[in-house]
């Protein structure tokens, strides 16, 4: 026979399993000329296909923030980068997602970007602008947070 504690303690557990797992991720925020670097993800992409966001990706266990913010912009857009400075994280809670993304300021140092199996478009948005596109979630809590006017200080 189960308890009262027992049947609570049952549907939390069902409540958890809603979750994929938490996800911590990189996003570049690259400014060049008051446009901000967006890439598209690709429609064959598990998450996200079709949608808009700064480009990044899943911190890889071990690696350091400047590790996958450098080995993210290779992958995603094809560049090198410079890590310049974290500039706040936004997060997103609503089954079965679980992201904290961590919005990193970047220099392009090497490359122009470009599609790759991951992102199949490219663009230079100004801020005013980015309302317009079709943006994953956890880009309309950065931009809704003020992250963008963070960036541009």
């Amino acid at each position: 026979m189960l308890l009262s504690n027992d049947i609570i303690n049952l549907m939390v557990k069902d409540e958890k399993r809603q979750f994929e797992k938490i996800r911590v991720t990189v996003n570049l925020v690259i400014e060049k000329d008051g446009k901000f670097l967006f890439s598209r993800q690709a429609p064959h992409a598990p998450r996200g296909a079709g949608k808009w966001f700064f480009p990044g990706g899943h911190i890889e266990l071990g690696e350091t923030l400047e590790e996958a913010v450098k080995r993210e912009a290779e992958e995603e857009i094809g560049v090198e980068v410079e890590f310049e400075r974290l500039i706040g994280y936004a997060e997103y809670i609503e089954a079965p997602y679980h992201v904290i993304s961590l919005l990193c300021r970047c220099r392009i140092t090497k490359g122009r970007p470009r599609i790759t199996d991951e992102i199949d478009k490219v663009e230079w948005v100004a801020k005013k602008d980015i309302q317009k596109y079709s943006i994953r979630p956890i880009m309309k809590v950065a931009v809704e947070n003020g992250l963008l006017e963070e960036i541009l200080k």
